[in-house]
């Protein structure tokens, strides 16, 4: 039988645990010393923190290990990265454990993060754990860029900028949508785990457009397709025209959008989860932003109206996206959200 987790025991277990890790400029890691020193290369640092929601729609639907909800809180963070060009390099975890988990437990979590972390050649570099009443989890990520023209940022969107997309959404709103219902089968039953368990994360495009210098704004839609295009209109002072029908969407949301009576793109318009995000830039780098895989849906407008249009018709960007404080379920927060997005 496992022991009883104890947070004061683990620094020296995932030491060992992170010590092939190690890159060569990590001067103090884990269990070194009680801060992380590591040497950059790059003049600008860019950090951010997500924490994984309280009770994820991956434990809700009772798909996801304790290795799994690592995997996810370092795939989350790593998109925050990637919607504004930086080059990702080390991250920290914060952890608390309910007093019944084992050390084992904490360790499947340790593990499932080292090893999504490793996949993109990011450096777990330490963090803190404790021990409450409930789970819960935090992630710092901390990347570089070599110069501003390096990021595409929420407030650098100019009028006259393409708006990319940049890979298929609405995945995640359509797997929880299709799964809760139990109307999923065969591949697509598939597909709808992939979305939520493995999420496809666009570093190497992100990497690509930053080294190229071809971005201009640019935000990660964690928190639903309108909420955060919004935010980046905002932020830039400027409006913006999609065209519903140019977003991508893959094979499993335009079933579910069928089964619900949706449009496909309308999937989009959820709680976001696809780790994707949005990026504008001039229009002289179409072609090369399409053959990196980027989907140019609409433009940036002078005007402060941030329109939608659709089969002939238009309607205003929906403002929804994820909120903790609706108290809601995902499923019922999904269905609102697709709905506001009705012609």
């Amino acid at each position: 039988m496992s022991a009883r987790f104890d947070p004061d025991l683990m620094p020296a277990r995932i030491a060992k645990l992170l010590s092939r890790q190690r890159s060569v400029r990590t001067v103090a890691g884990v269990n070194d010393d009680d801060c992380a020193v590591f040497r950059f290369d790059e003049p600008l640092l860019v950090v951010s923190t997500d924490f994984l929601n309280a009770n994820p729609i991956a434990s809700q639907l009772g798909l996801a290990t304790l290795s799994d909800l690592g995997r996810l809180l370092v795939l989350s963070n790593l998109a925050d990265l990637c919607g504004s060009g930086a080059n990702p390099l080390l991250i920290l975890l914060g952890i608390t454990m309910e007093r019944s988990d084992t050390d084992e437990d904490f360790l499947s979590f340790v593990e499932g993060a080292q090893s999504e972390a490793a996949k993109w050649g990011v450096e777990l570099i330490g963090g803190d754990s404790k021990i409450g009443p409930a789970r819960a989890f935090l992630a710092v990520v901390i990347g570089s860029a070599g110069s501003e023209e390096n990021l595409f940022l929420k407030n650098r969107a100019k009028v006259g900028d393409f708006l990319w997309c940049s890979g298929e959404i609405g995945g995640c709103n359509a797997a929880v949508l299709g799964l809760s219902r139990g109307i999923l089968q065969g591949d697509y039953l598939s597909s709808a785990k992939r979305a939520i368990l493995s999420p496809e994360l666009p570093l190497r495009r992100s990497r690509s457009a930053s080294s190229a210098s071809l971005g201009r704004g640019g935000v990660d839609i964690s928190d639903g397709f309108g909420v955060d295009l919004n935010g980046l209109c905002d932020a830039s002072g400027v409006g913006v025209t999609v065209m519903a029908e140019r977003i991508p969407v893959n094979d499993l949301a335009r079933h579910v959008a069928r089964e619900f009576e949706f449009e496909p793109w309308q999937m989009a318009f959820g709680c976001g989860g696809d780790c994707q995000f949005l990026m504008t830039s001039e229009p002289q780098a179409a072609s090369q932003l399409a053959e990196l895989g980027f989907t140019h849906i609409g433009e940036i407008t002078s005007t402060p109206r941030k329109i939608v249009k659709a089969a002939g018709r238009e309607f205003v960007l929906p403002k929804g996206g994820h909120r903790d404080a609706r108290g809601k379920s995902f499923y019922d927060e999904i269905l609102l959200l697709i709905g506001e997005s009705t012609i």
